[in-house]
């Protein structure tokens, strides 16, 4: 299976492809600009692995939480390729990217009592958080919470925390008395082949999305069409 993924939600952008078992990756830090460097990259990925549109068989791409612009980048660009190539067309979280891509820095877990917790700076005093299992099976739904509500998940599992806000999200944990094993406050992935996207690229066996992708905003976007500023319909 030929398979195309990416990933535009948060503070990097991620591109992978797997073309006869083969995967190719490009990640850039990138804190704005999504929109402008996503068509580059993937260009350059596909011309690396010598892949041709027209013989993509899946997308993968994440559906958010993320910054808005970045969601609606990524969403709308999967979905304008799988239109095109006629690619089946499968969204995931971008949580789970994070968990995934990150799961092989943390020490061994062996105990399925543990769960890795997601923290992403959501800004205006939240995070964006979910938790998942040894096997990277989501225990939570993908949460904006703040951080003192994230105190209280998964209250029967021994927590490692991951993310740009596991510093503040062991704080809280301190500050309420509850045990942590570990946080990394910056995901800095070595290596092309951990970049997001080659995470995502596990999630090419999932059943496709019916019906159009929906993006997982999860907050309404900051900017709002301006009262009594619309110009009135015309009819003939």
């Amino acid at each position: 299976m030929n398979v195309l993924a990416f990933d535009t939600c948060f503070t990097a952008l991620s591109v992978a492809v797997r073309r006869d078992g083969m995967d190719y990756a490009e990640r850039l830090p990138l804190e704005t600009g999504h929109a402008e460097a996503l068509m580059p990259m993937i260009a350059r990925v596909m011309h690396t692995a010598d892949l041709a549109f027209a013989d993509l068989d899946c997308i993968v791409v994440t559906q958010g939480p993320g910054t808005f612009t970045g969601v609606r980048t990524g969403i709308a660009a999967a979905r304008a390729l799988s239109l095109a190539t006629g690619a089946t067309l499968i969204g995931v979280s971008s949580l789970w990217a994070i968990a995934v891509a990150s799961r092989r820095r943390l020490p061994h877990v062996a105990d399925s009592g543990d769960a890795l917790l997601v923290a992403m700076d959501a800004r205006k005093g939240q995070i964006y958080a979910q938790a998942f299992d040894i096997h990277d099976n989501a225990v939570t739904e993908p949460l904006l919470i703040s951080v003192e509500e994230a105190v209280a998940l998964c209250p029967d599992r021994h927590l490692r925390v991951i993310g740009n806000a596991a510093s503040l999200v062991v704080a809280a944990f301190t500050a309420a008395g509850r045990a942590h094993a570990s946080a990394l406050d910056e995901i800095e992935l070595p290596g092309q082949e951990c970049a997001e996207a080659a995470a995502l690229l596990q999630a090419s066996g999932r059943a496709p999305c019916v019906g159009p992708l929906q993006p997982l905003y999860l907050r309404p976007p900051d900017a709002k069409p301006q009262a009594d500023k619309s110009l009135p319909w015309v009819t003939t």
